[in-house]
């Protein structure tokens, strides 16, 4: 229990390493200060891996263990440590109406009645009960047990009094604005991952994303230099200033856990606004696009430098329904309002002349502040008017605020396209060699050699494979062709990543075929793991063993969890991503799951981003092989599914995929149908697949493989119409069902297991009779079930 922690005293902090000049000189620490901080930061890795699991998995006892050596760890690396409401489902525990899962824990809930009446605690609330002591934050969280049971708060860091700087981004475009700030003012970046992956803000009103694929950047800062806070072009956001604070590691909230994904910088001047500065009073400059405040328009500035020179905080403010509700204290020229869906009259101050605690912006207007849960789109802190209206208007989507506020009506030398114009005429105009041959009649040829990228009609036609070369299946029985994306569709609970985990073991040479079909073996495999990881981690765990160790870490590599940026709004990244796991050509990419890589799936651009991301890899030269979901019709989504329209989402997804299969049943079935909707040449299936839960490995259900039916029909045979009622389900199969029977059929017959007996169409006294197939005389005897 907590009150074990009561009466430990204060933890010494170790005595730090000092670098070699060697090492320094090489990260660019040019100061002891800096060397001091770099130290400090490679502390607080430590820290905040081990604190990364959290404090919240249900078993109390050991949560309560894991929370103190969380407290213990933190304040022993210098933070200034506070405790967070954390998620209240259904609420259950009856936090106060006005706490969020960003508020401070209140005085009344982590304060005892004779604390809360001393001189001591008097006055002190929010980041005020902040502090560095553990065994202080160990009375406060028993405080609060003893209120609420067996539950444990979040925890946080005052990020000012603990000298760190925090860099803020809460989607895929901020993300790629704050890296491409890090690149350009830090070169010897640590990561390009931040120290913290975030967990989004969801909506249950809508149903809907707020923001994701967000995080924090940690930077302790050298003794000596202080950063401006607020927003920084692109939308991301610097925390550095008293009465903020940051949710650590381990920490959880409704959408998920904080968890440690990068290593802590050192803070340098490229995170501030300007240059840095010696200490003094705290002040905030809000950065933009150079704009003048007059609204005319001087030479050198850009479009969104004349489209925010035009616009004024009552205005836009207006337009999106706040109300002014008086002045603030911090000046004479400052307003405070309150946003449509708030209670408090104070949900953001636009700040203006006489101000105070803000300084004028560089693109010609003062700062709106916003205060935490005051907006249901945005997080707390500043922002200058291009950055609002991107991120409340437009959810941070460049292309959509372009578009939405007419940008190229203020920049006349914009040419739409003409770059990418001038980019093909030149790879047109670019021919490297012209060289002759001799045709049959002796004339000369001239031969142009191509620009890269190009291919000749003959190549292109004549050259190809008339079958398609396989990598999962054989002959004209292709599951999955080289060149060609392969889909596994189906709800959740049918044995997706069941299914590609052993394609992974059989292309790691581990295992031969999966389903009865050849897998060819191919060097290296990487897999996306970004739904539900941990659950990957589980059916992948079932069918590799400590055996197989030295294969699995040389040739498979996992990425788990979401992809550093939306891939359909980047289609270079998925590729990219592949290369950074050192694929090459011959390689295999396994997708898990497209609503994971992209978000929007329904909207067509999106699915045609992503499947021009997927191609870029297949002309690479790696396989492709994705997971995806199914739109649920009558609300179960278990009927065997009817055409590619059953499949969820824009049409480009299936489109652009050379294989696409369904699987069907409930959720958690062992036996579950696979139906080949889209094939490269021959369909495989409709088959029966059987899951064995305890080993991982998945079997064709012999009462639905063909040759086993048509055994079991004896010497009588089968026509094709009865094997398409047997194969598809249905007493009256279509033409088209009934004419893929037969070809399976067929193909059997190629292979010498089955013998066709042809009908005669009747007449002169001969009735008509109808073409069956049985099997072969060495099959006639279907082999028995196992453990028959």
């Amino acid at each position: 229990m907590l009150s074990e922690h009561i009466g430990k005293s204060e933890p010494a902090v170790s005595k730090k390493v000092t670098l070699g000049d060697a090492i320094a000189d090489s990260l660019g620490l040019s100061t002891a200060a800096e060397r001091d901080a770099h130290e400090r930061a490679g502390e607080l890795n430590s820290v905040f891996r081990a604190m990364s699991e959290g404090w919240h998995s249900g078993d109390f006892a050991v949560d309560v263990e894991r929370f103190g050596d969380a407290v213990e760890s933190a304040c022993a690396a210098g933070l200034v440590v506070g405790l967070v409401y954390p998620p209240d489902p259904e609420n259950q525990y009856d936090f106060p109406a006005q706490a969020t899962q960003k508020s401070p824990v209140f005085r009344p809930d982590c304060l005892t009645s004779a604390q809360m009446a001393s001189p001591e605690w008097e006055g002190r609330k929010g980041v005020g009960l902040f502090t560095s002591n553990p065994q202080t934050v160990f009375e406060m969280a028993h405080s609060f047990v003893s209120r609420y049971g067996r539950v444990l708060p979040n925890l946080a860091a005052a990020v000012r009094p603990s000298r760190l700087v925090i860099a803020d981004f809460d989607t895929a475009d901020q993300g790629r604005a704050y890296r491409a700030a890090l690149r350009s003012g830090h070169p010897e970046a640590y990561s390009d991952e931040p120290t913290v992956r975030t967990p989004g803000k969801f909506d249950p009103a809508t149903g809907k994303w707020l923001h994701r694929d967000g995080g924090h950047g940690y930077y302790v800062l050298p003794e000596g230099l202080e950063i401006d806070g607020g927003s920084r072009p692109g939308g991301w956001v610097v925390k550095a200033e008293d009465r903020v604070f940051v949710l650590l590691p381990g920490s959880k909230r409704t959408e998920g856990r904080y968890r440690f994904a990068g290593s802590v910088g050192v803070a340098r001047s490229w995170l501030s606004t300007g240059s840095s500065r010696a200490p003094g009073k705290a002040r905030i400059r809000a950065t933009g696009h150079r704009a003048s405040g007059s609204g005319t328009a001087s030479a050198g500035e850009s479009a969104i430098d004349r489209w925010a020179a035009e616009r004024t905080w009552a205005e836009l403010l207006g337009a999106d329904g706040w109300t002014e509700t008086g002045s603030a204290a911090c000046g004479s020229g400052c307003r405070q309002w309150r946003h449509p869906s708030a209670s408090s009259a104070r949900s953001a101050i636009a700040h203006g002349p006489g101000c105070t605690e803000f300084d004028q912006g560089a693109d010609g207007h003062w700062p709106l502040h916003l205060f935490s849960d005051s907006h249901r789109d945005l997080e707390a802190g500043t922002f200058t008017v291009f950055q609002y209206v991107l991120q409340a208007r437009y959810g941070g989507d460049m292309s959509a605020f372009s578009e939405g506020e007419a940008l190229v009506d203020y920049d006349p030398h914009t040419a739409p396209g003409k770059a990418l114009a001038a980019g093909l005429t030149a790879a047109l105009t670019t021919v490297t060699a012209v060289t002759t041959s001799t045709t049959s009649s002796g004339a000369t040829s001239g031969i142009t050699v191509l620009p890269e990228g190009f291919m000749d009609g003959a190549a292109f036609i004549l050259d190809a494979p008339r079958i398609p070369p396989a990598w999962w299946g054989a002959g004209k029985l292709v599951l999955a062709a080289r060149g060609e994306a392969t889909m596994l569709c189906g709800v959740t609970g049918l044995g997706k990543t069941t299914i590609a985990a052993q394609l992974v073991r059989a292309s790691l040479g581990l295992s031969r075929e999966v389903l009865g079909q050849p897998v060819a073996e191919c060097p290296r495999v990487l897999v996306l793991a970004m739904d539900r990881p941990d659950q990957a981690r589980r059916a992948y765990a079932r069918i590799f063993t400590e055996a197989d160790r030295s294969v699995l870490s040389g040739r498979l590599i996992f990425w788990p969890g979401p992809p550093p940026a939306d891939i359909a709004k980047q289609p270079d990244l998925l590729l990219a991503i592949c290369k950074a796991a050192g694929l090459q050509a011959g390689d295999r990419l396994i997708v898990d799951s497209l609503k994971d890589a992209a978000i929007g799936l329904s909207e067509d651009a999106v699915g045609a981003g992503y499947n021009r991301s997927r191609q870029i890899v297949l002309a690479d030269g790696i396989d492709v092989f994705e997971l995806h979901h199914m739109v649920k019709r009558g609300g179960d989504g278990t009927s065997p599914p009817k055409s590619l329209a059953d499949i969820y989402g824009s049409t480009w997804l299936s489109a652009g995929a050379g294989s696409v299969f369904v699987l069907s049943g409930e959720s958690g079935d062992a036996f579950v149908t696979m139906t080949h909707l889209k094939q490269p040449m021959e369909p495989f299936g409709p088959v029966t697949i059987a899951h064995d839960q305890d080993t991982g490995v998945s079997a064709v259900d012999r009462k639905s493989d063909v040759l086993v039916i048509v055994a079991t029909a004896g010497s009588a045979g089968i026509t094709a119409k009865a094997l398409a009622v047997a194969l598809f389900g249905k007493s009256d199969p279509s033409r088209n069902e009934i004419e893929r029977a037969r070809r399976k059929l067929s193909g059997l017959v190629g292979k010498g297991l089955v013998v066709e007996h042809k009908g005669t169409r009747g007449g002169g006294g001969g009735a008509r009779t109808e073409t069956v197939w049985t099997a072969a005389l060495p099959a006639i005897t279907a082999p028995p079930e196992p453990g028959e």
